[in-house]
């Protein structure tokens, strides 16, 4: 009889010897599984930005038009949002009708800037693409 208290016992020191060892062990892995999980998620926004850093210097080379008046004035506008060329059909040209011109100038460059906006936040889109919730809204991304 005493051999089996003595059993029984053993047997519950073990039993809470590896209830121990079990909990210690998925403690440890929690900690691994967050660890890992931080380091992949710090190396998808690393890799992530750098994307971003190279689309921001592509952005000067890509190019929108806009027209105004039925195409008699023509903006263009680079991915920065900076007015690269104005092209006027001579036909505008008439120095009595100055305002007129100067209107569809404005319209035209507003339309290309806003396109380049467009067209910029359309390339950085694809770059955040699975990494940003829908609808937040971070300017410049």
């Amino acid at each position: 009889m005493n051999f089996t208290y003595i059993k029984s016992i053993n047997y519950s020191i073990f039993d809470k010897n590896i209830h121990k060892k079990l909990d210690n062990r998925s403690t440890k892995n929690r900690r691994n599984l967050m660890k890992g999980g931080m380091q992949a998620m710090l190396k998808q926004v690393q890799k992530m930005q750098e994307e971003m850093q190279k689309v921001q210097g592509e952005l000067g080379n890509l190019t929108v038009s806009e027209e105004a008046g039925g195409g008699m004035i023509k903006a263009t506008a680079n991915g920065n949002k900076e007015i690269i060329s104005i092209e006027i059909d001579p036909q505008v040209i008439n120095k009595d009708e100055k305002e007129i011109l100067e209107d569809l100038v404005v319209a035209a460059v507003n339309k290309a800037i806003t396109s380049a906006g467009k067209m910029a936040e359309e390339e950085m889109a694809k770059v955040t693409k699975g990494m940003l919730p829908p609808g937040l809204n971070i300017p410049g991304l």
